[in-house]
């Protein structure tokens, strides 16, 4: 065999596995909780000292786990773990903070939160304090 009839070979037996491969992820038609951010919405402004609003909703068959909370605020370049500081509004219900102190300029906040079955969410919203 020649080596372009086996490059040919090659690249069919790739293309095959490619088109033929399942497109499945572990836990794709099993998700897991949603988190609902109520306030402040994507993209709004917000003025010091404002409120923060999000609910976790569980899945039927399971319950929030509470240790699984991170939540992350992107200022600039510089990323910020607040987890512990937001850890005593938060429960399986959601976070609630009637009096929210972020320095000015634009955020990015990350929060994730899994329920007891090891399903991971995260949902990200942005907004801009002055």
């Amino acid at each position: 065999m020649s080596c372009s009839l086996l490059c040919r070979l090659s690249v069919l037996a790739c293309i095959n596995v490619f088109l033929y491969a399942p497109l499945t992820y572990p836990n794709q038609h099993d998700p897991g909780p949603q988190i609902v951010v109520l306030s402040p919405h994507e993209g709004d402004t917000v003025s010091v000292p404002f409120e923060l609003d999000v609910r976790f909703v569980a899945p039927p068959d399971a319950h929030i786990d509470t240790e699984t909370l991170k939540v992350k605020v992107q200022k600039l370049l510089w990323g910020f773990d607040v987890t512990k500081q937001v850890k005593r509004f938060a429960s399986a219900e959601g976070i609630h903070i009637t009096d929210a102190d972020f320095p000015k300029g634009h955020h990015t906040v990350t929060l994730q939160i899994a329920d007891e079955r090891g399903r991971l969410t995260s949902k990200t919203v942005t907004m801009d304090v002055r």
